[in-house]
């Protein structure tokens, strides 16, 4: 282990990160059934709610800057 403090610390902070996005996704993602019943429509339901999801984080980020 031969990584400075600074290094990990950013680590950490990357991986908080990636936790605060996850529990917001799952807070986010009320998919309650499918409309399909094959793994292709499932996953494609998914990625749509999760680009919705993106793409309304991103028109927040703008407004803040207005």
């Amino acid at each position: 282990m031969s990584w400075t403090a600074n290094t990990v610390s950013e680590l950490y902070k990357s991986r908080w990160q990636i936790e605060i996005f996850s529990r917001e996704i799952k807070q986010l993602l009320h998919i309650k059934s499918y409309i399909g019943t094959s793994e292709n429509v499932g996953m494609t339901q998914t990625r749509t709610a999760l680009i919705i999801i993106l793409v309304l984080k991103h028109l927040k980020a703008l407004a803040k800057f207005g």
